[in-house]
Parts: C-alpha cells; structure tokens; sequence
C-alpha cells in the first residue's frame, strides 16, 4: 500500500515473543506455526482497512472492512508474509534458538 511503512522486525519480534515453548521449537526447525502466520495476516488485514477508512473517512464497520480487505492486493500480503516470516526467524536466532 502506497506511503505504508511496515517494521517488520518488530512485528515479528511480538509474534515470536507470544508464542509457547513448544510453538517457538518449531521456529527453531524453520517453520512457522500456521495459526499464527493466519493471525498476523487477519490483524494486518484488519489494521490497513481501518486506517483506509480513516484516510476516505467512511465508517469503520465490519462492511467496509472487509471490502476494503477483499481489494488489498495479492502481492501485498504475499510480501507481508514472507517478510514477516524472515523477522520471526530472525528473533528465534538474536534469542539463540534456530537449528537450522
């Protein structure tokens, strides 16, 4: 989304951060727990809409929401991911957890 400024590292900080013990071990093999990917997708989704609505000053209700969530690009989220992806990974390794 254009002028968006995303910090990554400190998402991915927080998601790793509120993970269990046994969700954090499956970071340290090089995977990511699916529901919590699912999670910072949604929250993200929901974030971008919300201040779409503010910029066009049209209500914040669940309609426009998630019109506004149907009309972000593919290719937004898909970099979101694996963005965040490489941040969660990277708080695993400064925490000395990764494996692989």
């Amino acid at each position: 989304m254009e002028g968006l400024n995303v910090n990554y590292d400190a998402i991915g900080q927080g998601i790793y951060d509120m993970m269990p013990e046994n969700d954090q071990a499956v970071v340290a093999f090089g995977m990511i727990p699916l529901q919590f990917m699912e999670l910072a997708t949604r929250l993200t989704q929901e974030k971008l809409a919300s201040l779409e609505c503010e910029k066009w000053l049209i209500p914040q209700n669940d309609e426009n929401i998630q019109r506004i969530i149907k009309g972000i690009e593919p290719g937004f989220i898909k970099e979101f991911q694996r963005s965040l992806t490489v941040s969660i990974f990277k708080a695993a390794k400064e925490a000395g957890r990764m494996i692989v």
